[in-house]
């Protein structure tokens, strides 16, 4: 089944969430503007587009329930890493990345978009800290 895009005017979307361009999510999610313009077009996932002055916009926290199935409105503002970019931050390998993803070792929280995953800075940070504070808790008992 296609998914048809909502079509509004300005007016009519004052007092709404904030709204992002196909290229603005598009660069937060390390994804093509062909990509979304395609998954739209096609039905693929439920993003609600919405068409305004022949742009097309995406509201902000539909995103966030979507792709982080969160309501915190601040996951959209911190960078969101491959999977390559991550293993490079942890000083791991990728494989080892998706073989903690696949048996949850760890709660990295990764998010699919689409085919791909990215996880978020904020959370490998926390991830990093906790690990380091285990580390020394573990060293001053000894």
């Amino acid at each position: 089944m296609l998914h048809s895009c909502l079509i509004k005017t300005p007016g009519s979307l004052q007092g709404q969430h904030s709204l992002l361009t196909r290229k603005e999510v598009a660069l937060r999610f390390k994804i093509s503007p062909g990509t979304l313009a395609v998954w739209d077009c096609k039905g693929r996932y439920d993003l609600r587009p919405i068409k305004l002055e022949g742009r097309v916009y995406y509201r902000k926290d539909e995103l966030i329930r979507f792709f982080l199935n969160s309501d915190d409105m601040t996951l959209l503002d911190i960078p969101l890493l491959t999977r390559n970019e991550a293993a490079e931050y942890l000083d791991t390998s990728c494989g080892t990345l998706a073989v903690w993803d696949s048996v949850k070792r760890h709660d990295l929280r990764p998010i699919k978009v689409g085919s791909c995953v990215r996880y978020s800075f904020l959370y490998l940070k926390q991830f990093l800290n906790q690990q380091m504070e285990e580390y020394y808790v573990l060293k001053a008992a000894a």
